[in-house]
């Protein structure tokens, strides 16, 4: 499936129940998608060699599943919140006790006909690795981007890892969607 462009990133906080209480979204208003990249879906395979053969061939579920994000400006409270960080007197700290949330996740994008098509991850956590400073020189000073790493697992209470959904599809509805993924998130 061909996509054009990236619009938006919607990041939803998990609890204990795999309920999302709060939600912060990126898009050309507030922070910016650039770029998102999927990996792992695919499962490990084992193969079962007999009588000098391959007999069989196990595989189920998915790998290692992990999502790279490129944010043009992610905004302190919203990377406070996805990174488990502490905000005191407007100070974000990471500490030895910092514990990020489980996070759900919806990436909007559009097919070759404009349509959205909305892909989704149901439970992982993000890291960020650090932040990177440079100089500006003769041709100006260059934009230093955010990005965020994150490694996703199958949710507790129905198996899901990962779900995609375009909205010229016939039965499809985004409301849905959002509520499958953002498991008990009602919208203020």
């Amino acid at each position: 499936m061909a996509t054009l462009g990236f619009k938006k990133i919607i990041i939803g906080i998990l609890d204990d129940e795999e309920k999302v209480t709060k939600v912060y979204e990126m898009d050309a208003k507030e922070g910016g998608a650039i770029e998102a990249k999927i990996t792992g879906l695919a499962p490990e395979t084992t193969k079962l060699p007999a009588s000098n053969v391959n007999f069989y061939v196990s595989s189920s579920g998915t790998g290692d599943t992990k999502l790279s994000l490129g944010i043009a400006d992610l905004q302190d409270d919203a990377l406070a919140a996805i990174v488990g960080a502490q905000v005191e007197k407007g100070i974000m700290k990471i500490d030895d006790k910092t514990k990020a949330p489980y996070v759900a996740v919806i990436l909007e994008t559009e097919g070759l006909n404009n349509e959205p098509i909305y892909i989704a991850l149901t439970k992982g956590k993000f890291s960020r690795d650090g932040d990177e400073l440079k100089t500006g020189d003769s041709k100006g000073k260059e934009v230093n981007t955010d990005s965020l790493e994150g490694e996703f697992i199958s949710r507790g209470f129905d198996g899901l890892v990962y779900a995609k959904g375009r909205q010229k599809a016939a039965e499809f509805d985004y409301k849905e969607f959002e509520a499958l993924i953002f498991n008990g998130y009602t919208p203020s």
